[in-house]
């Protein structure tokens, strides 16, 4: 745990009534994530939050932009954040503040862990859902089978499909019909 002087909070843009205000707006008996019991409850934020969903605190002097709830608890409790780092949820309650529950990483960290929690949006509108598919299923399914198991081209493919050898290196990556 970080100590707390005026000259911490000062050094983080944040004012000398900011830990009294925020730790006010702070519930720490919320609910216990069923997928990590483990981490025990989330301290949840009971103040203003974001369209987001994420709880939002004002540094200090009225005019500075609101900084994320969760991001204020990662400073009270371990220190400054590094740049390029985000603040993440083990938890995935956009609005809780404990510090076990939070940890730093890149962008794209954040994206392997809510691909690993399966948190992703998947549209509705995916594949033959979507109003401009080119191709069936069947036809997806048929591509990556002959790419990944026979000496046809990708380019082979796409001619005798009526697409674009893009298109079909696209379904083999999984960049389109994903699903699938």
């Amino acid at each position: 745990m970080i100590e707390i002087t005026p000259e911490y909070l000062a050094s983080q843009g944040l004012s000398t009534t900011f830990p009294h205000r925020f730790w006010a707006k702070v519930n720490k008996n919320g609910p216990v994530p069923a997928h990590c019991p483990e981490l025990g409850p989330c301290w949840i934020w009971k103040a203003h939050k974001a369209g987001s969903g994420y709880g939002m605190i004002r540094p200090g002097p009225a005019g500075k932009s609101s900084i994320g709830a969760h991001v204020a608890g990662w400073i009270l409790h371990c220190g400054p954040i590094t740049d390029g780092l985000w603040v993440l949820h083990h938890c995935d309650n956009r609005r809780c503040v404990r510090p076990t529950h939070l940890w730093l990483g890149t962008p794209t960290d954040n994206v392997r862990d809510m691909i690993a929690k399966g948190r992703q949006f998947i549209s509705p509108r995916d594949g033959e859902n979507n109003g401009r598919h080119r191709l069936t299923r069947n036809q997806v399914e048929m591509i990556r089978f002959l790419c990944s198991q026979t000496d046809i081209t990708q380019t082979a493919l796409a001619e005798f499909l009526g697409t674009t050898q893009g298109h079909i290196s696209n379904i083999v990556k999984k960049r389109i019909w994903a699903t699938c």
